[in-house]
């Protein structure tokens, strides 16, 4: 299932840039999510990472680059991220988890 994502992600990354976007929802969130499931904490905080400097302050990024961190100890910067999921994802009326992959 990575592998399909990875290739989803590479086709993402071919589209043009359009307002509206061709295609609105990010994959990386579900490849991060797909690599988290599977143990890869280390790949996932990079895909979470990359996904944030094409959409910043993507919440479903943020969630999941705090739950890579955490899963490598890295307690203090998942703190950091925390607080900035928080600031995003304030107003939602939602719980984010990672089942949603």
């Amino acid at each position: 299932m990575i592998e399909y994502f990875e290739r989803a992600a590479a086709k993402e990354d071919a589209i043009p840039y359009m307002e509206p976007s061709y295609w609105p929802l990010p994959v990386r969130p579900s490849l991060g999510a797909a690599l988290l499931a599977a143990g890869e904490g280390k790949k996932a905080e990079k895909i979470f990472r990359d996904d944030l400097k094409r959409w910043p302050r993507n919440a479903w990024s943020l969630f999941g680059l705090e739950q890579s961190l955490r899963r490598q100890g890295k307690v203090e910067s998942a703190e950091l991220v925390r607080r900035e999921f928080n600031a995003a994802w304030q107003r939602a009326d939602v719980t984010m988890d990672l089942s949603w992959f």
